[in-house]
């Protein structure tokens, strides 16, 4: 009874055993079937370079940045504003005189605040490689501006950071003003003129009296300018960093039009840094009283702040989605690699057809009847054709 209990269960197992093997989706070949090729080598040489350079492509992409934007109302309370600003002036330091109206009516002198410090004009050529990449760096930025992307966010390189000092000690004949100015958060207007501030019961004027004839050129380099606090572990290019605006006339007005957009920006340690971006209408006018120009030669920088505020979240990119493109690359790359050599092989076959089987096996057969030699029948008929038949006597 127990060998018959024993075969049964082998025999349901062996059924099993069947029933599996028969769902096997993945076709097998057999090692006799298997063909290699040059051609197959140099195509698989190519996948495998390829499946290589998109990899790393994505490799890439999944170490960037995922940056998105979202719009809201400006909802800040915060009643200050920062400006940064570093900028160079080709007029010495003890000509120029700057402040800041704002829309509130109050006046700050620019100058009790910020570094006025003596420079020479022309850069040094570390100086100068500095500025070239940040002018280029900030270029590059403002062709990648768009509605959702205001400003292009880079990671610190060449440009980042302040000049280098000079390497010689040629004499100053510029000014750099640089540092950060807190102003009421109202629309305001900062600019940078000949001679010092003067608030009377008249209204808001700049004492010339001790500035000599000519010298108010207005050539100026802005290296920097912004407003809020800036993230730590990035830098942002602003439209104006890099600007340069050389004249060779002594009055010349320079307006710089600026709307100011409140920033939220979230970092991928969850670091909020609250910020602003901003926007820039220029415009130069020369000072010709003869022609009805009037004005006050100077730089003038008037800003505006915007109520709808930007919401920046840098997230990092999903490893999942990573992995599942990966596999795609690879899955994908296989499968349109074997179905371009089936369609080279039909193409290959359509262009040079093989003979058919029947005419194979007729060649074949003449050329065993060829080799094998005449039969009995063929030399008789071969040796009467020559001597004839022999008759009896």
């Amino acid at each position: 009874m127990e060998s018959v209990a024993g075969s049964s269960v082998s025999r349901r197992s062996s059924r099993l055993g069947r029933a599996i093997r028969e769902l096997d989706a993945f076709p097998k070949v057999l090692p006799s079937y298997k063909e290699t090729s040059s051609r197959n080598g140099l195509v698989s040489i190519v996948m495998f370079c390829a499946i290589s350079v998109l990899v790393l492509w994505e490799f890439r992409y999944y170490r960037s940045h995922d940056v998105h934007y979202t719009f809201g109302v400006d909802d800040s309370l915060d009643p200050l504003l920062d400006i940064n600003l570093d900028i160079v002036f080709a007029t010495p330091c003890q000509y120029i005189g700057g402040d800041v109206l704002d829309a509130s009516g109050a006046s700050t002198d620019a100058l009790d605040v910020l570094k006025a410090q003596p420079v020479h004009w022309r850069l040094s050529p570390r100086q100068l490689l500095w500025f070239e990449a940040r002018r280029a760096a900030a270029r590059a930025a403002g062709e990648l501006l768009s509605l959702n992307e205001l400003t292009m966010y880079k990671p610190g390189g060449a440009g980042a950071g302040e000049m280098p000092e000079r390497e010689d000690g040629k004499a100053a004949d510029a000014c750099r003003v640089h540092g950060t100015l807190q102003v009421e958060r109202v629309s305001g207007n900062l600019h940078f003129t000949l001679g010092k501030p003067v608030n009377s019961p008249l209204g808001h004027a700049h004492d010339q009296s001790r500035v000599p004839v000519g010298a108010g050129n207005f050539t100026h380099r802005i290296q920097s300018l912004s407003f809020g606090p800036q993230p730590a572990d990035r830098v942002i290019w602003y439209p104006l960093d890099g600007v340069e605006k050389v004249t060779e006339k002594a009055l010349v007005m320079f307006h710089y039009f600026v709307n100011i957009v409140p920033t939220t920006y979230l970092d991928r340690r969850n670091d909020v840094t609250e910020t602003n971006q901003f926007s820039v209408t220029e415009m130069t006018r020369p000072i010709d009283h003869s022609v009805g120009s009037h004005g006050v030669a100077g730089v003038f920088i008037k800003y505006e702040i915007d109520a709808i505020k930007v919401y920046i979240t840098d997230r990092p990119r999903s490893l999942a989605m990573f992995c599942i493109s990966l596999c795609g690359i690879v899955g994908g790359v296989f499968v349109l690699t074997g179905l371009a050599l089936r369609a080279i092989d039909r193409v290959a076959l359509v262009m040079n057809p093989p003979p058919d089987r029947a005419s194979a096996m007729r060649a074949l057969s003449a050329a065993s009847n060829a080799a094998a030699g005449p039969g009995p029948v063929a030399a008789a008929v071969a040796a009467g054709g020559t001597g004839g038949v022999a008759q009896p006597m």
